[in-house]
């Protein structure tokens, strides 16, 4: 008989239907031990829909044909690897187990970490079914600042249901010397009467401990910082120097957030800088908007203020405002808010061209009590025309 066209047709669009018939029903997987085939593909399927595919949750379908039972799976003995206490004289290397408990060929594409201090390593990165490999990783001490470090390493395979692996690896250090706290909270400090912090060090073992220096990282100004070694007579044990670290926030501290970040310098070899942090809070019944002023060429050319605003819950003055320098002038007038007072900042007819920087000094007065405040002045001058 011959054939039409029309029956090639025919034909053709039979032998599509029994394929989609068998992708969609005769490839379905058995249920797994844990979660049926039928639902992962149909969360996977859901994700999809949704447009929110990554993630460690998401895995990748196996191949044509092969039931997710016979796939890869990876397995590790732990997700958090607690090491414990550790010399922090040499690298420390330990391990965790990485299992492959399916059914085909595991293969490791990636692993990374967050911090080079604590670095995975594997020699083998295919792993036949039923086997496992180790997973060397190599910490650090000298690239750690402290006694105490998490991270995190990534392990990327092959498995469809579990691709993405993380593990917190967690480890403490045998201490050179100790320090009674890191990160110093002071809390409220009132307006005008300043605070202070002390951090206490002491040395932990006979081998010779000193503070060399501070290092001021991220200091404002109003914070004072010093240290002292303690007299022998001070110290709990006669063998074990102690020092004090004094941190000193003025009276005149700005109000708000006060944070005072620095380096404690040590002889030690491995923490030669020791980061150290002291916050409080400058607690009043104001605020002033800016501490810093910042006015540009165009507006120095225009004529132009910048204002400097101070708003309170009750009823204040403003008084003794002076700049530092000649070459900015301000004036104060009321706020259009109540108990509001603005100061308007501007560039001297008198400066000179150029970059220009100063301070504003200024009083608050509040039923009889004073606060001094201040704010930065930086301007750039452009040249004047000779007319002028």
């Amino acid at each position: 008989m011959k054939l039409r066209s029309n029956h090639i047709i025919l034909i053709i669009a039979a032998l599509l239907a029994v394929f989609f018939v068998y992708v969609l029903f005769g490839a379905r997987t058995t249920p797994d031990a844990d979660v049926s085939d039928e639902a992962f593909i149909e969360s996977i399927n859901e994700q999809i829909a949704s447009g929110n595919v990554a993630g460690e949750e998401v895995g990748l379908l196996p191949p044509s044909g092969v039931e997710l039972k016979h796939a890869p799976r990876m397995e590790v003995t732990t997700r958090h690897l607690d090491v414990g206490t550790v010399s922090p004289e040499s690298p420390y290397t330990t391990q965790l187990m990485v299992r492959n408990t399916g059914d085909a060929l595991l293969e490791i594409h990636d692993y990374k970490t967050t911090c080079p201090c604590t670095t995975p390593f594997m020699k083998r990165t295919r792993i036949p079914a039923g086997e496992s490999e180790p997973v060397e990783i190599i910490i650090f001490p000298s690239q750690i600042n402290g006694w105490h470090s998490t991270k995190r390493i990534t392990i990327y395979s092959n498995d469809p249901k579990s691709p993405v692996i993380e593990i917190d690896v967690e480890v403490r250090f045998e201490p050179e010397f100790y320090v009674d706290n890191r990160d110093v909270r002071l809390g409220k400090i009132e307006k005008g009467e300043g605070a202070e912090a002390r951090i206490h060090f002491t040395q932990a073992n006979a081998d010779e401990f000193a503070i060399t220096g501070i290092e001021r990282t991220d200091v404002p100004g109003y914070v004072d910082i010093s240290f002292r070694k303690l007299p022998p007579e001070e110290w709990a044990d006669p063998d074990l120097a102690e020092y004090e670290v004094l941190v000193r926030i003025s009276e005149d501290a700005p109000a708000g957030m006060v944070s005072a970040q620095f380096n404690v310098l040590t002889n030690i070899a491995r923490l030669t800088q020791l980061a150290c942090v002291v916050r409080g809070n400058v607690d009043t019944f104001y605020t002033v908007d800016r501490d810093v002023v910042a006015i540009s060429k165009r507006h120095v050319a225009e004529g132009k203020s910048r204002p400097v605003t101070i708003r309170g819950d009750r009823p204040f003055t403003v008084m003794d405002v002076k700049s530092e320098t000649e070459d900015f002038q301000a004036e104060v007038r009321e706020g259009e808010e109540p108990n509001s007072v603005v100061i308007d900042i501007s560039v001297s007819p008198r400066a000179q061209p150029g970059k220009k920087e100063g301070k504003l000094e200024f009083v608050i007065v509040e039923d009889g009590t004073q606060y001094k405040e201040s704010v930065e002045l930086h301007a750039a001058v452009p040249e004047r025309d000779a007319e002028q």
